[in-house]
């Protein structure tokens, strides 16, 4: 490739984006010119938080942008195990925008716009522990929703023996 000025090079040099010196190389006499300060808006408000979301370390990552996530659209028909949730608002130079991180036992991180995916974690976390994700269809689109997966636990089946056995001892006559 062949510079034939400025414009077709930016240097990075301690976080501005410098015009490179015009020297023998490119052939020109020009001192270096000063760019403007190079840095991206991204700041990120934590609205809500549950489960494993809820402590200082999910914070620092999420301010920083070192949350990865797939997109929730990746795991329809899936069932997830969901440890816990965190609702936030992103604000970049470009636009403002609110997404939500979910944190699995199988697939880690799992992110969604969807105000009803959201709706329905929130109504059943701490309820249950399993989800199945589901792809709906709306006038505005398909959005996603979680289905919860009703499981009976170990106490639950004890008494429901336990009182199975005590209706049985009893004679109706």
């Amino acid at each position: 490739m062949v510079v034939r000025g400025w414009e077709d090079v930016i240097i990075y040099h301690n976080g501005y984006a410098d015009k490179p010196y015009c020297n023998k190389i490119l052939g020109c006499d020009r001192t270096q010119e000063r760019g403007i300060k190079m840095s991206k808006k991204y700041e990120v408000t934590i609205n809500e938080k549950k489960g494993t979301c809820d402590n200082s370390l999910f914070e620092k990552m999420a301010k920083k942008g070192d949350v990865n996530a797939e997109k929730v659209k990746n795991f329809v028909g899936k069932i997830i195990t969901l440890k816990g949730y965190a609702g936030c608002t992103i604000e970049t130079d470009e636009k403002t925008f609110n997404n939500n991180f979910y944190d699995t036992l199988e697939y880690g991180f799992i992110s969604s716009g969807s105000q009803y995916f959201h709706e329905s974690v929130k109504d059943y976390f701490g309820e249950v522990k399993r989800f199945r994700i589901c792809e709906i269809k709306t006038k505005q689109g398909i959005t996603y929703k979680v289905q919860p997966i009703i499981e009976e636990t170990k106490q639950d089946k004890e008494e429901t023996e336990n009182k199975n056995e005590e209706t049985t001892d009893d004679l109706p006559f």
